[in-house]
């Protein structure tokens, strides 16, 4: 539990469809291990990966930077899926800052 030992093999299960490893992918990982994470979002489904990107920028260890990172990624991919993930970001960040970036990428997103 809470062990960043596991990561290795929360990603092998990840590449091999247990979906639900993004989730504590995202509790887990390091920075590298963020950027590892986002690499999947042109191999996977958005919503797969959700609960993780939710765990990394809900986190206070790591870079209000590589959170901005994650909000980018996800806007890059401009689907419908993207801008709705990006509008619950900001109903659950509230007023935070991040709350305000989510709401500037989704707003970039065609409908």
């Amino acid at each position: 539990v809470r062990d960043r030992r596991a990561a290795a093999d929360l990603f092998r299960a990840l590449e091999r469809g247990l979906l639900e490893a993004s989730g504590s992918l995202g509790q887990l990982a390091d920075v590298e291990g963020v950027e590892r994470l986002l690499g999947y979002l042109q191999r996977l489904p958005l919503r797969a990966l959700t609960p993780g990107l939710t765990e990394v920028l809900a986190r206070r260890d790591l870079p209000y930077a590589l959170k901005l990172e994650v909000i980018a990624r996800v806007e890059e991919l401009a689907s419908p899926d993207a801008k709705r993930y990006l509008d619950e970001l900001v109903l659950l960040f509230g007023d935070a800052p991040l709350a305000g970036a989510a709401r500037a990428a989704a707003r970039r997103i065609d409908p």
